[in-house]
């Protein structure tokens, strides 16, 4: 719910109150260890960074996606 909160923050071009918005869902759900929403935060997250024109962390938010991706568990019938 909060997710799509931030998302729509970011889309009405208030980026500052999208960053309010995740910062406390990303402690959580890295409590959590829940890693395909992980990656989905961190995506989220980069897109904001990069909205607000703060281009190292949202590179920083883009490698820990990739990172939590590789550890994403996927059938081997969908990867094949």
């Amino acid at each position: 719910m909060e997710l799509k909160l931030s998302t729509l923050y970011l889309e009405v071009g208030e980026p500052e109150k999208a960053l309010k918005v995740i910062e406390p869902i990303l402690i959580e759900v890295r409590k959590a260890d829940d890693k395909l929403l992980l990656v989905e935060l961190y995506l989220l997250e980069s897109k904001i960074n990069h909205k607000i024109c703060n281009f190292a962390k949202a590179k920083a938010s883009l490698t820990a996606s990739r990172a939590n991706a590789n550890n994403v568990y996927c059938q081997p019938s969908i990867i094949a």
